[in-house]
Formats: structure tokens, C-alpha cells, sequence
């Protein structure tokens, strides 16, 4: 189960995105989601599957597909991705393998996994955080830019704008469209 910290300053809805990696029962790896085709659901379902969890999610829906964005060794994971319905309260999610390949993990030797969870922005394109776009965003952005083929740093996570693991000319071309606003809602 993961929650999001309600009485968090800094809380966020979202979007919320862990890459899973590595699955092991004890020495045994059950995946590291390599030879899967991209976009599938392998292992985990998506977070809105579980009926007990699921009213504290929003729209849009969450997703558990193979990924290349992000992997620990080998060049998949499995991306898992959701929003929470708002941070009023504490909100949950359970993650989920019920029918799903590979087998169920089972519980009778340790489970152990790679995660990495991903910061989220006040806007895409805050490079600073300081709730504005602006020329000291600008120069942050330039350096994250590594092109459509090179995964991104972990840093530059909010200048993918389009969340595809990459900056390039797509996230730049929104990035421009942002350039001088100031977001609402915003403490820096």
C-alpha cells in the first residue's frame, strides 16, 4: 500500500510515477520485466484495480505498463503511474498482482524490488521551484535537454513536460509556451 502524507506542506495529487524493477522472492527473480512488450501489464495491475482503494484516485486513470524510461540494470521496468482524487485526507492505493504473468509473488521467502519514485513539480517547467517560469528556469531547462534517444537525468524530471523519460524538442516547445507565467496556487 503507498499514501501520500496529508498534513505534508508540499503535498501533491500528482501525477505520481514509480518505476518497479528487479522483483525477487528471495534469491529468486520472478521479473525484471525484460522481453515484454512495451505498454503491457506485466506482475502488477494498474492502481485503480483494487475496489478498496480506489476512490481515493482521480482522473486521469492510473496505468502499470512495461517501460523503457526507466530500469535498474537491462532497459525495462514497469512504470506505475496515478493521481490522487485530493490531499484533504489521507489517500491510499494498493498495488495489486491478482491474475496477472508472471505468478503471484509469494510470501514465503522475502519479496525485495528496486523503486524509484519520481518527484513531482509545481508546473512543468519550474526548473526552481520558485513558482514562475522564467530565464532562471531557462538555463536549468537547457542543461536537462539531452534529446528524443538519451533517458534524462533524474533531476530534469520537471522539465519532461510530456513524462517520457526524455527532453527534447517537444518538452522545449512547451516549455516556450510557459515561458513568463507565474503559477496560481503556488508557495514557493
Amino acid at each position: 500500500a503507498i499514501k501520500v502524507d496529508w498534513q505534508a506542506a508540499n503535498r501533491s495529487t500528482g501525477v505520481y510515477r514509480m518505476y518497479i524493477d528487479n522483483v525477487k522472492s528471495g534469491s529468486t527473480t520472478i521479473t525484471d520485466f525484460e522481453g515484454y512488450d512495451l505498454g503491457s501489464e506485466v506482475l502488477f495491475q494498474e492502481p485503480g484495480f483494487s475496489g478498496s482503494t480506489g476512490g481515493d484516485l482521480s482522473y486521469p486513470p492510473g496505468a502499470s505498463v512495461v517501460s523503457d524510461n526507466f530500469a535498474n540494470g537491462g532497459t525495462q521496468s514497469d512504470l506505475i503511474t496515478w493521481f490522487w482524487r485530493d490531499t484533504t485526507a489521507e489517500r491510499w492505493l494498493r498495488l495489486t498482482t491478482f491474475g496477472l504473468n508472471p505468478p503471484t509473488i509469494s510470501f514465503s521467502q522475502p519479496v525485495s524490488m528496486d523503486i524509484l519514485l519520481l518527484e513531482t513539480c509545481a508546473a512543468k517547467g519550474d526548473m526552481d521551484g520558485d513558482c514562475n517560469i522564467d530565464l532562471d528556469d531557462h538555463a536549468l531547462f537547457v542543461d536537462c535537454m539531452t534529446g528524443p534517444t538519451t533517458q534524462m537525468d533524474l533531476t530534469c524530471t520537471c522539465a519532461d513536460v510530456n513524462d517520457d523519460g526524455r527532453v527534447d524538442l517537444i518538452d522545449f516547445s512547451a516549455f516556450q509556451r510557459s515561458f513568463g507565467t507565474t503559477i496560481p496556487g503556488c508557495t514557493p
